[in-house]
């Protein structure tokens, strides 16, 4: 799978996670930057993927029978799988 034919998927439950955690920060830190700060870190990391997915390591359980892998990003993780026939990668957060 290369960099170009790798299609970053995010899932609900990835979707609903990292809004809930946005919601938290807001309520935790009242600043709009450090959610902006975040949200683009985020992103960031998650694009990386594209570039080296199985450079990461797998974890002991599944996503409907993917094998689920970590990224570390600052004191955060994100958890991924990749569909290699279809070109996909998902995000499970």
């Amino acid at each position: 799978m290369s960099a170009t034919t790798c299609k970053i998927v995010e899932t609900i439950e990835a979707g609903r996670d990292v809004e809930n955690f946005v919601m938290y920060m807001m309520e935790a830190f009242k600043s709009k930057k450090a959610v902006i700060d975040f949200l683009k870190d985020y992103d960031k990391s998650v694009e990386s993927l594209k570039t080296l997915p199985f450079g990461y390591r797998s974890v002991s359980f599944e996503y409907r029978r993917y094998e689920i892998r970590l990224k570390s990003f600052k004191s955060y993780n994100i958890f991924f799988t990749v569909d290699i026939e279809n070109g996909l990668l998902f995000c499970v957060f």
